[in-house]
């Protein structure tokens, strides 16, 4: 059955969300931006270091090269695994989605806009599966076809769906593309309207999203760390070039 989210449900919800990226995404990353003072942290390609620090910087001392590794790890896909690792459970925990009890999907909702239950595959974005995940994903509403079947619960055509957190259709790669000959693939905004009943609501969470990393505003930190971990690029480089001349 639709129920229709009025204005105060949803600055309700958004309100959760905001805490949400703040606590789980922003606090979390700032953290693991602290720990980022000692070469240690870092798996040094020594065929790519000073590359990119002349390409990032157009320098390669210690402090262009320290910039250019914080950069990469705090900038990098870590903070996208990040996301992609935590957004079932905001789907759970937040947005009020049934956990999926049936192994091959990951929430169950009922979609507001065709009124029917839904039960989705969960991904991040449009190029987060590969070919191996084609076989699997079928293999998966095959299963729950056969299960439903046997215990004489019908699931329709559109009833079996993967849900794309962020994106368009039309970025989708081509893995996607060759699964949405069998099942609907919602992504983006038109997923968060059937599951939410708002048409606005993914513009709107996208901001809630900013405006958490604005209240955790690392950019100082963020030079800090860098100034930590040059002293201990200029000690590295400098045992290096003593060596060189011994």
């Amino acid at each position: 059955m639709i129920s229709i989210m009025t204005d105060t449900d949803k600055q309700k919800l958004l309100a959760k969300i905001e805490e949400f990226a703040r606590d789980t995404l922003a606090t979390k990353h700032l953290a693991n931006l602290l720990k980022l003072k000692s070469l240690d942290e870092f798996d040094i390609n020594p065929f790519l270091t000073k590359y990119l620090s002349r390409f990032l910087t157009g320098k390669d001392d210690a402090k262009s090269i320290a910039r250019t590794l914080v950069y990469a790890r705090i900038l990098g896909t870590s903070i996208n695994t990040s996301f992609g690792m935590n957004f079932q459970k905001f789907c759970t925990q937040i947005l009020g989605a049934t956990g999926a009890i049936v192994s091959g999907t990951d929430i169950e909702f009922t979609d507001q806009i065709d009124g029917r239950y839904k039960y989705c595959q969960l991904k991040a974005g449009p190029n987060t599966i590969n070919y191996d995940d084609i076989v699997t994903i079928r293999d998966h509403f095959k299963k729950m076809r056969n299960v439903g079947r046997q215990n004489s619960r019908l699931l329709g055509a559109d009833d079996l769906i993967i849900g794309v957190m962020y994106g368009s259709s039309d970025k989708l790669n081509s893995f996607y593309k060759v699964l949405s000959e069998d099942f609907p693939i919602f992504v983006g905004e038109e997923f968060w309207y059937r599951f939410t009943g708002d048409m606005n609501f993914y513009v709107d969470m996208v901001e809630r999203f900013s405006v958490a990393a604005l209240q955790t505003d690392a950019s100082e930190h963020i030079e800090s760390v860098i100034n930590e971990l040059s002293i201990e690029v200029q000690r590295e480089l400098l045992d290096k070039e003593l060596k060189k001349n011994i």
